[in-house]
């Protein structure tokens, strides 16, 4: 698992627990990952959610908790897909900018760089699709 992706899964992890999670080499048991999952399930009054933990290039751990629809009382799976919306903003910025702090791209790249198709490629930054200013629509 790189980097950035340890760092995302211990942002995951922090946010719904409310404190940090202590690490180790060694891999919890399943039981473990299943009271974390119960417990945000209990105290966080989501509907309901899946939780997966991948380790190593592997899944170790992956189980819905609560409802998919309230309506039918469907539950959530492992499998159960989500429309998450504009979730995936946040995920992508943090990893534009690490890639800016690592001297990878620069937030002043213009899109035509990596995206040459789009309207106005020439005139629009990074920078300015992070800060949601640069006149793309949809």
């Amino acid at each position: 698992m790189g980097r950035l992706a340890q760092r995302l899964v211990g942002i995951l992890l922090i946010l719904p627990l409310g404190g940090p999670v202590m690490v180790s080499a060694e891999r919890p048991a399943k039981s473990a990952f299943d009271q974390i999952g119960e417990q945000a399930y209990n105290h966080h009054r989501a509907p309901g959610f899946a939780f997966l933990v991948w380790s190593r290039g592997s899944i170790v751990f992956a189980k819905g908790y609560g409802f998919s629809n309230l309506a039918t009382r469907s539950p959530v799976t492992a499998d159960t897909r989500f429309a998450i919306g504009s979730l995936t903003k946040q995920f992508t910025a943090v990893s534009i900018l690490l890639l800016a702090q690592q001297g990878k791209i620069s937030l002043e790249d213009k899109l035509e760089k990596y995206v040459p198709s789009m309207p106005n490629a020439d005139r629009i930054t990074l920078r300015m699709l992070l800060n949601q200013d640069s006149g793309l629509h949809n």
